[in-house]
């Protein structure tokens, strides 16, 4: 299968987003796009539109701006509202979680294991290319 289905991660951790796309990456038709900041990935868009991204990746803790107002500030950008967004993090408040579920966004745990990473992956990767299911028997 061609690389053609594009993810972006905003996550501030380095070792986080190097494991998740690492992660991606092994599904074979996802290519990554990793963002340490709100701000990049905007400014990203700005200069190259959404480059074929079918998934955005979200934590909630992020320097600068939080991810609930990156969330908002996706959920506000016409070309961007179609597109499934999910939150991966390792926290979360109550009013954080209310946030998403409200948006009908899915919020993932950050995990422990290197397992768990790559089964989180596999089932985000879902939401750009249902195929997957096929292709990995599952």
């Amino acid at each position: 299968m061609e690389k053609k289905h594009y993810v972006a991660i905003i996550d501030d951790d380095h070792d986080d987003s190097t494991l998740l796309r690492e992660c991606f990456e092994k599904l074979h038709s996802l290519s990554v796009r990793c963002f340490n900041r709100g701000s990049s990935f905007f400014d990203f868009l700005n200069n190259n539109g959404t480059v074929g991204f079918c998934l955005i990746v979200v934590d909630l803790n992020l320097p600068e701006s939080s991810g609930v107002e990156i969330l908002k500030k996706i959920k506000a950008t016409p070309f961007l509202e179609h597109l499934p967004v999910l939150v991966f993090t390792t926290g979360g408040t109550p009013s954080e979680k209310d946030f998403c579920e409200k948006l009908n966004i899915e919020i993932f745990r950050k995990p422990n294991s290197l397992k768990e990473w790559e089964s989180i992956a596999f089932l985000m990767a879902l939401h750009c290319d249902p195929r997957l299911m096929k292709e990995y028997n599952y």
